[in-house]
């Protein structure tokens, strides 16, 4: 979170931020913030759009807020008490379709579903070229000094509509305890080869005998869903490295996506709507025995979907993001494995211990048994060649590995392994090209 005045790609001034594009065709505004000492400060918040004639969102610091378009000469729209708290996290979404002459401005806080506050059309004289918002105060009010931290900015050359609000997604939970699974589960390759049933110890075995083209095997269900949900697989694998197998974890409904672990040690996120890999990492660390847990969020207000695991009961890594999805209405969820090949010959297995699906956003950070990993900071020389010092949080006794990638997909080794020095461990790349204008890195434990 930046103070006021500083986000991505807004430059800076004495009391707000400010962006002037070069020209804007239909398009869809966010900026995320949060109050600190708002409240009762007699302070006005004003979210401004500047261009023939301008309109602007204003919320005071009594809770009240007005949407005002100077084309119209009034306000189009007043709410009073709307709930907004110093320290909740708000978004102001701003949407502008300049073929229709429409303008619809949404909020959402805390999290919750947006709501759309208002919506301006037949607007002739709204060309709008700038952005800011600010703070001003219109009295003493309580004495606070109040603040206002920009979360984020980010203007998207698109029209995309408010969400509804969808009903809570099904909730579901299966321990695999047997003696049948549920009649909404189902079975890919109902043969006795594969589907080898549960173990007495609180999992589902399937194996996959097949070497033919297109053949797997594995369980799907489908479920009800029409907002955010995440959901959570644990298993671990038997004779599966080397046997060259896939495993995939999959949504379908719409432009499906889904999850490819093969037996090479390498994983993968595939977008159906993309059309391609959201990410690719190679040599995640899996080994057959390893207890795994995978975890799936579905934002469906932001379009995002993201898939994490957590290996040996490990800190929770982040596999993929894919970003703004618009085609992806999942219903049905399956795990399956299919061999492409012969490999090392052995019939390679899956043990499902767990899954689950819960209503809501819920992060990676939750999702594993050990400590999470973050990158806390990183420093850039000013001098050439340049270095780069990233320092990221770490546990006592540890192991890491460093990589880094100008593109997010291909991966390169910077260091296989630095011990930990503490609750904080830091490495430097030096001698970074003069030509190279980004670069991404990345942190991953390695297994005892």
């Amino acid at each position: 979170m930046l103070p006021l005045g500083f986000a991505v790609g807004l430059l800076s001034c004495d009391v707000g931020g400010f962006f002037e594009p070069a020209g804007w065709l239909p398009l869809g505004v966010g900026v995320g913030f949060t109050f600190d000492g708002f409240a009762g400060s007699a302070t006005d918040f004003k979210f401004r759009f500047f261009g023939g004639k301008f309109i602007e969102v204003v919320y005071n610091s009594f809770d009240d807020l007005r949407v005002y378009s100077q084309e119209r000469g009034e306000n189009v729209s007043k709410i009073q008490k709307v709930g907004i708290n110093d320290g909740d996290a708000a978004v102001i979404r701003f949407i502008w379709d300049e073929s229709a002459g429409e303008v619809i401005i949404g909020l959402a806080v805390r999290g919750e579903p947006m709501e759309e506050i208002a919506k301006i059309t037949g607007l002739k004289a709204f060309t709008p070229d700038t952005v800011d918002f600010v703070m001003f105060k219109f009295g003493e009010g309580n004495g606070n000094t109040p603040g206002l931290l920009i979360d984020y900015f980010e203007i998207v050359p698109d029209v995309s509509p408010i969400p509804e609000v969808q009903p809570p997604v099904e909730g579901i939970v299966e321990s695999f305890d047997g003696p049948a699974l549920g009649e909404e589960w189902s079975v890919r390759d109902d043969s006795v080869e594969a589907q080898i049933g549960f173990t007495g110890d609180g999992r589902y075995q399937v194996n996959e005998p097949s070497t033919s083209a297109g053949g797997d095997a594995g369980i799907r269900r489908s479920f009800t869903s029409g907002g955010s949900f995440t959901a959570d697989l644990k298993m671990h694998f038997e004779d599966f490295i080397g046997s060259h197998t896939d495993f995939k974890f999959r949504f379908f409904g719409g432009k499906f996506l889904e999850l490819v672990f093969n037996s090479f040690d390498d994983v993968r996120v595939f977008s159906g709507e993309k059309g391609e890999n959201v990410n690719r990492i190679d040599d995640i660390g899996v080994t057959d025995g390893d207890p795994l847990h995978f975890r799936f969020i579905w934002n469906a207000e932001t379009g995002n979907a993201t898939y994490g695991v957590s290996i040996d009961d490990g800190a929770m890594l982040e596999i993929a993001t894919a970003e703004g999805l618009k085609e992806f209405t999942p219903n049905i969820v399956d795990f399956v494995m299919f061999k492409f090949g012969e490999g090392n010959g052995n019939t390679p297995k899956m043990l499902v211990d767990h899954f689950e699906i819960r209503d809501g956003v819920f992060p990676l950070s939750e999702g594993g048994d050990g400590p999470v990993i973050e990158i806390t900071d990183i420093d850039v020389t000013d001098e050439a060649p340049q270095a780069v010092t990233i320092t990221w949080s770490s546990t006592q006794g540890a192991t890491y590995k460093v990589e880094w990638s100008n593109n997010l997909v291909d991966w390169n080794g910077f260091i296989d392994e630095i011990a930990s020095d503490g609750e904080d461990t830091s490495a430097t790349d030096e001698n970074i090209p003069a030509d190279t204008d980004r670069r991404f890195y990345r942190v991953r434990q390695i297994p005892d």
